[in-house]
């Protein structure tokens, strides 16, 4: 079994390729490569299966009243029938 090192350098090699590096001037530090890792695995650990998010929000409760535009206050035993 591959050892961690061992196995960062493949990465390394293998992201050093990818760039063109060989063809081209890869200039990243050793910090650049390790900061690829670390983020790349933090992506995988977010949204892999066993991930679990957990939030909790207060929410204010709004009671609303439907009130109809028009009353029709004759029906209620008033005299005068009037529109608020």
């Amino acid at each position: 079994m591959a050892n961690l090192t061992t196995e960062k350098q493949e990465i390394f090699d293998y992201v050093f390729n990818s760039l063109g590096g060989g063809m081209v001037d890869v200039e990243l530090d050793p910090a650049h490569y390790e900061t690829a890792i670390k983020d790349a695995l933090d992506r995988f650990r977010q949204r892999s299966d066993n991930s679990v998010e957990e939030s909790y929000v207060f929410l204010p409760l709004v009671i609303l009243i439907a009130v109809p535009c028009e009353i029709n206050y004759s029906a209620l035993g008033q005299k005068n029938s009037r529109k608020i």
